[in-house]
């Protein structure tokens, strides 16, 4: 674990590299290697696999977490420059929940609680596209706020703001879901795992969703 977030580090800082990071990784208005995510200890396949999915999807970095508890992955995030760190738990073998931290001041910023998730592999009118960055696309309820401000990623109105090679986050709250796509805007495809999300709480604050259960307390 340590030193795959030290390659980054060093890959990511060194000045021969600049031009080619900058080619690859637009950090103006999305989650563009400013994000690292990684799963609990012992994870089972699927949930790495949607921890690849999620990475790519976000063009984010996956960083594999090893025995480091989260207090020393976190530090180490922050020497890196990562802006976001995210845990994926399990249960029962398939994702169950995202801790979203601020390694800045090794906050946690909130829990995203899943119901389920359709890995992109399983999802039949996929796309393969490889984003420079994400934004939300704004439907205007509040929740997209606090998934923004939790995912570090900025916010558009329209498809047709979405600058040229973002994919997008497209939102659907109903009373007690939301289902989060990553949406090529171009084509209306899939081009990362759909994930329902049950829950969601910022601080110690439930803003979406069904109470807060004894497992979804545990670290």
């Amino acid at each position: 674990m340590w030193e795959s977030i030290r390659r980054w580090s060093i890959c990511n800082h060194d000045p021969n590299r600049q031009n080619v990071n900058n080619k690859s990784n637009s950090r103006s208005n999305g989650a563009s290697a400013e994000t690292a995510i990684t799963t609990s200890r012992r994870a089972s396949p699927r949930v790495k696999t949607f921890a690849k999915e999620l990475a790519f999807s976000l063009n984010a970095i996956k960083i594999n977490r090893g025995k480091a508890s989260i207090e020393d992955f976190l530090i180490l995030s922050r020497a890196s420059n990562f802006k976001r760190v995210i845990f994926i738990d399990s249960l029962y073998g398939n994702p169950s929940r995202l801790r979203i931290y601020d390694p800045s001041n090794l906050k946690l910023l909130g829990l995203v609680l899943i119901k389920g998730v359709s890995l992109w592999r399983e999802i039949q009118s996929r796309i393969r596209f490889r984003p420079r960055g994400v934004v939300l696309i704004s439907e205007g309820d509040p929740i997209e706020h606090v998934i923004s401000n939790m995912l570090n990623i900025a916010m558009v109105k329209y498809a047709k703001d979405v600058p040229q090679g973002f994919g997008a986050i497209s939102l659907m709250v109903s009373t007690d879901i939301i289902t989060l796509r990553f949406i090529h805007v171009k084509t209306l495809r899939d081009f990362g795992p759909i994930i329902r999300i049950r829950s969601i709480i910022k601080g110690e604050e439930r803003v979406f969703g069904l109470p807060i259960m004894k497992e979804d307390r545990k670290n």
